[in-house]
C-alpha cells in the first residue's frame, strides 16, 4: 500500500497464510478433529501480541502485528468467512468448555472482552477444550 498502512484484506489473508503453515496432523481420507482445529486456534495466538481482547467477529490488527479473539482464532483456524465464526464443532466445544466453568451464561466472546482475562487464561482454557475434544473422540468437524 501507498501510504504505509495495513488494510484488513491484508491481515486476514496473512493470518490465513500464517493458519495453513501451522502443522496439524491431516490425512487425505479426514477432516481435522475439533482437538486439531483447536490446537491450530491456539497457534495462533500462542503469544500475547497475537491475542485481542474484544470482539469476536473481526481479527483486529496494525501496522506491525495482527491479533485475534478466542473466536476469530478458531473460524481462522478453519478457514471460515468472518460471518461463519462462532458456527463451527470447534466453536460449540469452547462454548461447552467455557460454561462448564463459568456456568451457563459463560461465552467464549464474554471471556474474551473481560478486562480480567489475560492471556495466560486463554491459554488454559484452550488447553482444557483440547483436553475436552480429546476425551470426548470426536472423529473430525463440521
Amino acid at each position: 500500500m501507498s501510504d504505509g498502512k495495513t488494510n484488513q484484506t491484508e491481515i486476514n489473508l496473512g493470518y490465513y497464510e500464517m493458519a495453513n503453515s501451522l502443522d496439524v496432523e491431516k490425512s487425505n481420507d479426514r477432516e481435522p478433529t475439533t482437538a486439531e482445529i483447536l490446537a491450530k486456534a491456539k497457534g495462533l495466538i500462542d503469544e500475547p501480541r497475537k491475542w485481542y481482547r474484544g470482539s469476536r467477529n473481526y481479527p483486529q490488527g496494525d501496522d506491525t502485528f495482527t491479533c485475534l479473539s478466542i473466536t476469530g482464532a478458531i473460524g481462522v483456524a478453519q478457514g471460515l468467512h468472518v460471518s461463519e465464526y462462532g458456527t463451527s464443532e470447534a466453536d460449540k466445544a469452547m462454548g461447552q468448555t467455557v460454561q462448564s466453568l463459568f456456568g451457563p451464561f459463560g461465552s467464549a466472546d464474554r471471556v474474551n472482552r473481560d478486562d480480567r482475562t489475560t492471556h495466560d487464561a486463554v491459554m488454559r482454557l484452550f488447553d482444557v477444550a483440547i483436553k475436552m475434544a480429546e476425551e470426548l473422540g470426536d472423529k473430525g468437524a463440521d
